[in-house]
């Protein structure tokens, strides 16, 4: 379950939106307010404890303030607006010619990002303020000011990053 400003109010937790979602399956929302894309932002969400473990073993999701208003799988839906450049569902991941290790001005909770992006790949869930990846709320990145949202809106990798698609499962 996806909750957004919980509160307890006479003991009884309420939350402003929130979604209901089986990560241990396609992840789309199945009840309440998702992302525009459908899919949970829980699916790849940086934990603490992936922070405090120093690596993120498993795929990232990510937002961006310049979502098209199309779609493309594994997203059923999108809140972007008109003929923008990255589509709710698209798929990125950084060229493995690209050397983490060399990147010496890299943070250390970007250098962590970046491995999970050669590896894993991430996934485009939402409309965001800026290009971020999501992080549990209230959990701090080494290096970075503890926003729920690690932005790497600044680092020079850009031209490595590769974006495509993934084509939905046969029947």
């Amino acid at each position: 379950m996806e909750c957004w400003r919980t509160e307890v109010v006479d003991g009884r937790p309420s939350c402003e939106w929130g979604a209901v979602s089986d990560t241990r399956g396609s992840s789309v929302a199945e009840k309440g307010q998702e992302t525009g894309s459908g899919l949970s932002r829980l699916a790849g969400l940086i934990t603490r404890a992936d922070w405090k473990a120093g690596r993120i073993d498993h795929a990232l999701s990510f937002g961006t303030p310049d979502n098209n208003g199309r779609h493309v799988f594994p997203a059923v839906g999108s809140h972007g607006k008109g003929q923008r450049p990255w589509r709710a569902g698209q798929f990125i991941w950084l060229d493995p010619s690209y050397d983490i290790d060399a990147g010496t001005s890299l943070k250390p909770y970007e250098r962590m990002i970046a491995k999970a992006l050669q590896e894993y790949g991430a996934f485009n869930v939402k409309n965001a303020r800026e290009f971020s990846f999501t992080s549990e709320f209230g959990s701090r990145a080494p290096g970075n000011n503890g926003d729920a949202y690690a932005s790497l809106g600044h680092i020079r990798f850009a031209e490595y990053l590769r974006v495509g698609t993934v084509e939905p499962p046969s029947s």
